[in-house]
């Protein structure tokens, strides 16, 4: 899961969490909501390909634990560099 080279390496949490932070370092404010985040991340990946939710949410997960993001008051998704 976390490098997935065989069946989908654009699943993988190190492909995903990078998107994340790319996505993060776009935005004007370097917040964003979960939902718009799944919603950016599958139009730039292509409907036969989309992410599913419980990955972005693990990829997010693995992001906070490594202390890169973090949630804001609101539950925003903010990165801490």
């Amino acid at each position: 899961m976390i490098v997935d080279f065989e069946s989908s390496p654009e699943r993988s949490l190190y492909y995903l969490g990078a998107r994340i932070m790319r996505e993060l370092q776009e935005a004007p404010t370097g917040r964003v909501e979960l939902s718009w985040l799944l919603t950016r991340l599958n139009s730039k990946h292509g409907s036969e390909n989309s992410i599913p939710l419980e990955y972005c949410i693990l990829a997010a997960d693995w992001l906070f634990l490594l202390g890169v993001v973090s949630v804001s008051p609101e539950g925003d998704i903010e990165k801490c560099f």
